[in-house]
């Protein structure tokens, strides 16, 4: 019975021979653009899910009421004590980072760039994110002034076979920093995209120490927390609320420190930078 179904087939086919060819290319096409959307939905949800524990990281960010940028009252930026009141004040968090990015030119020998994948982070990076070392210290680097840590991409842009450990490079044409690592590249799904790293103490021995850049009323960097396991957004809320009435009750705007989950940066919505 199988054997006359199949000889029907092939006869059904060549009788109508165009409209099986267009029937079958109709089929194929349609499958071929099912399967790359479901690759490409599969992509944009696959952000920064490499992270050690990535559900338990969320980036935290402000709600300025009255305050409308681009559309949008929502801010990445906050103010740099912020990092230590969550890391010292709330228990479930496990580990606080703040992040700043700055745009350098590079001198290297006879090599000359502007780099914008450049950015200053705490020694608890590491702590936060899983971003993998190929060689050095990254958290010993990062308590280190003008200590650098860069990419295998970058590293084979300005030292090509050399070996880059103990390197220096100047950035705009005043600063020495001391190459003490490599990175493994940044992923593409993820959500900071990066080549440089140095450490925070960096960034506050430029700019003449601590106080003269953490203020609670100065929002110039991005913060992460990593929750304890089974903390979630929801048992945040009252906690944040709090650090806003201890901190910033006597600004003049109100301000709603919120979490974000850090998978669902990518695709999440209209947050000014």
């Amino acid at each position: 019975m199988l054997k006359q179904y199949f000889k029907f087939a092939i006869r059904s086919i060549l009788k109508h021979r165009s409209q099986s060819i267009i029937s079958a290319l109709g089929i194929s096409i349609g499958l071929s653009c099912a399967i790359l959307i479901i690759m490409y939905v599969q992509y944009e949800n696959s952000y920064d899910n490499f992270h050690d524990n990535a559900g338990q990281i969320y980036r935290l960010v402000q709600k300025r009421p009255g305050m409308v940028s681009n559309g949008s009252d929502v801010y990445a930026r906050l103010p740099g004590p912020l990092k230590y009141a969550l890391a010292n004040d709330i228990p479930e968090v496990k580990s606080a980072s703040k992040l700043k990015f700055q745009t350098y030119t590079f001198n290297y020998k006879a090599k000359v760039f502007t780099e914008r994948g450049f950015i200053f982070a705490d020694s608890d990076f590491d702590k936060v994110f899983t971003f993998p070392v190929v060689t050095g210290d990254l958290e010993s680097a990062l308590k280190e002034p003008f200590s650098l840590f860069l990419t295998q991409e970058m590293a084979h842009k300005y030292f090509g076979d050399e070996n880059p450990m103990g390197k220096v490079i100047k950035l705009n044409n005043r600063y020495d920093y001391t190459v003490k690592g490599i990175l493994e590249d940044i992923p593409e799904n993820s959500h900071l995209q990066f080549d440089f790293v140095s450490g925070m103490e960096t960034w506050y021995s430029i700019r003449g120490g601590r106080d003269k850049v953490d203020a609670w009323d100065s929002s110039s960097f991005y913060t992460y927390v990593k929750l304890i396991d089974g903390i979630g957004r929801e048992e945040m809320d009252g906690k944040l609320k709090s650090l806003v009435t201890q901190y910033l009750s006597d600004h003049d705007h109100p301000t709603e420190f919120i979490m974000q989950a850090v998978q669902g940066i990518h695709l999440g919505g209209n947050v000014n930078s």
